[in-house]
C-alpha cells in the first residue's frame, strides 16, 4: 500500500453577480497519490442575500479521472481540456480529461442561509506531497 499523501487545499475564486465573501471548504485535508478519491466540497451561504444557483469547480491540473456523485437536485456537466500527450486509463488511450465540473439548473434554489455538500471523484495525481488547489465559483442570483 502507498504511503504517500498529497495535502488538498481550496482556493476560492468569485465571479458573483453581487460582491461576496465565500466559505466553501473541502472535506478532507490530505489523500493518497494516486488513489480515486471521494470528496465533498460545501458551499455554506449565499452571496450577501442572493441564494445559490450553481457551483463550478476546476480540476487541478494532473488529475486525469474527475467525475461529479449523482446528484438529482443538480444539472451536472463537464467541460474538458485536450492532453498533450495520450495516456492509458482503463486500458483505453484518453486524449482529453475533465477541466471543469458545473452544477447548475438546480430543483429547487440554495437560500442564501443554507449550505449544501457537492460530492465529487477524483484520481489523485502520482505526486506525493503536493498540494492541490481547487477553485471555484459559487454562482448565486
Amino acid at each position: 500500500m502507498k504511503t504517500s499523501l498529497t495535502l488538498i487545499s481550496t482556493a476560492l475564486v468569485l465571479a458573483l453577480s453581487t460582491a461576496s465573501h465565500a466559505h466553501n471548504a473541502i472535506n478532507l485535508k490530505e489523500a493518497y497519490a494516486g488513489y480515486s478519491t471521494s470528496m465533498e466540497l460545501n458551499v455554506n451561504h449565499g452571496c450577501k442575500g442572493s441564494p445559490v444557483v450553481g457551483l463550478r469547480l476546476k480540476v487541478p491540473d494532473g488529475v486525469t479521472d474527475a467525475k461529479a456523485a449523482f446528484d438529482p437536485n443538480w444539472t451536472i456537466d463537464y467541460r474538458y481540456r485536450d492532453l498533450d500527450k495520450p495516456i492509458t486509463m482503463h486500458g483505453v488511450e484518453v486524449t482529453r480529461v475533465v477541466d471543469e465540473i458545473i452544477w447548475s439548473e438546480p430543483v429547487k434554489v440554495l437560500p442564501a442561509d443554507q449550505w449544501y455538500p457537492f460530492r465529487f471523484r477524483m484520481t489523485i495525481p502520482e505526486r506525493p506531497n503536493e498540494v492541490l488547489h481547487f477553485r471555484n465559483i459559487t454562482v448565486c442570483e
